[in-house]
């Protein structure tokens, strides 16, 4: 159980940490790796007074593109936040990976488009 703010506490003991996003994509064409990336970025930092719980979601999805190409995408967040926020934050972090997944994908599909245009 996390231990409460005692009044006398010293600011400097209060906790502040960032949420983090990991982005892995990988674009093939035929059995080639064409694109392959993988980023890491840190969201606003956030202030604990206690010891926080935290949120780890982790989904992938691989896209048949057609010709024999496939689009490989895989996002995992890491969130901090109290024990009664976790279904809430669950929640959110949940979209987040779906809405930034969709996104991966819909950059895919412009790509193939254009590399389709190229042949």
């Amino acid at each position: 159980m996390p231990k409460k703010k005692k009044t006398d506490e010293n600011p400097a003991d209060i906790q502040k940490l960032n949420s983090t996003v990991w982005l892995t994509k990988q674009l093939k064409v035929g059995k080639k790796v064409e694109v392959s990336d993988e980023s890491e970025d840190a969201l606003a930092a956030h202030v604990f007074v206690t010891e926080p719980a935290h949120v780890r979601l982790s989904k992938g999805m691989t896209i048949n593109m057609g010709k024999f190409q496939s689009a490989r995408f895989d996002c995992a967040v890491s969130y901090p936040c109290y024990a009664e926020q976790v279904p809430e934050v669950y929640a959110m972090v949940e979209k987040f990976i779906e809405d930034k997944l969709l996104e991966e994908v819909e950059a895919a599909k412009r790509y193939f488009d254009k590399l389709g245009e190229g042949n």
